[in-house]
Parts: C-alpha cells; structure tokens; sequence
C-alpha cells in the first residue's frame, strides 16, 4: 500500500492522469484485499470520478466489477451488488455484452448464495447465459451454468439442475479445463 501510494505522488508530480487513475485502482483492491473496506471503497470512489472525468469507461466497469469480487469475498453482499450493478451498467452502456453477461452472473451468485433469493438469481443468471451464448463458450459461460444449475438444485428441480451441470461439465471437457469439474459433479450426488 506504501509502495502504491508511492508510486501515486509521483504520477501527480508529472500530471500522469491515467496512472493516478490505475493508483487509486491498485490501492482500492490492496485495501479491499486486507479487508479495509471503507478505505477501499473511498479509493474505488476516486478512480471511479477520475475515470468518468477523463472517459475511461471500459476501465472504470473493469474497476467496479473488480472491487465487487473483494468486497463479495469479505462478506459485504450489498455493497458487492451495488458495485457489480454500477459495473453492469457501464458495460451496458458500452455494448460490452460480455462484461454484462460477468456482472449478470455475479449478481445471479450473489443472490443464490448468500441472499437465498432464488427469483432474483434465476432472472440474472438466465439474462447472463443469453448473452455468454453470443461467444464462444469459455470457463466464464461454464460458471455461469454451474451457477444456474445449484440455483435449480436450491429451489428443488433437481432435473433442471443436472441437465444444467451436465452441460457445464461437457463444456469443461470440451474446453479441456479440469478446474470446475469437482464443483459440478456435486449435482450428482
């Protein structure tokens, strides 16, 4: 953090704009990381006013989207939703269609996992997986999947959420990725 707030005085002296932007980027996740969170969401804050002010919109997303991961990992679900919204919305607003099908699925993971709101994760990882089906198929669209299917697994329709993990585990083969095939098979048992 030292080092960081280092390197940030010296981008001010020499007026580097998008250096101290990418700074207080670096602090808010090195905060979030030591579990300092209003220091890093008053971090998240500046980058995200400095971003906007010099148009640096696809950063500014990759920053919210980001900084809602920690603070989802520290247990601060709201300010993880509100962050992946805030992030939802600049991908939308650049037709960034795979960053929006991220933030969807985060906001589906959020809801399923740790709100026991089924509803709200059903809409967001349903609304995420219309979008993944765009591209190419990647580890992301297999989350996305996964995710889904233990959201069917909560509410009960264990046959939607073994033909969801099925699918996410012939898409993990065929990607030749090993890393999520433990986490599916749990639909299997």
């Amino acid at each position: 953090i030292d080092a960081q707030k280092r390197m940030n005085d010296f981008a001010e002296k020499e007026n580097d704009l998008r250096s101290i932007a990418q700074g207080y980027n670096n602090l808010a996740f090195l905060y979030a990381q030591n579990r300092q969170f209003n220091e890093a969401a008053e971090y998240t804050k500046k980058y995200s006013r400095l971003a906007e002010r010099y148009g640096l919109y696809e950063e500014q997303a990759t920053s919210f989207r980001e900084t809602g991961i920690i603070f989802e990992r520290g247990g601060n679900y709201q300010k993880a939703l509100e962050l992946y919204q805030k992030a939802l919305e600049k991908y939308q607003q650049l037709d960034n269609d795979y960053g929006a099908a991220q933030c969807l699925r985060d906001i589906g993971r959020v809801n399923f996992s740790y709100l026991d709101n089924y509803a709200a994760a059903l809409d967001y990882l349903k609304r995420s997986l219309k979008l993944f089906h765009t591209h190419k198929p990647d580890e992301e669209f297999v989350d996305a999947l996964h995710n889904l299917g233990l959201t069917f697994e909560k509410i009960g329709n264990y046959s939607k959420a073994l033909q969801l993990q099925n699918e996410a585990l012939k898409t993990t083969k065929d990607l030749g990725a090993k890393t999520q095939e433990g986490q599916i098979g749990r639909a299997h048992v």
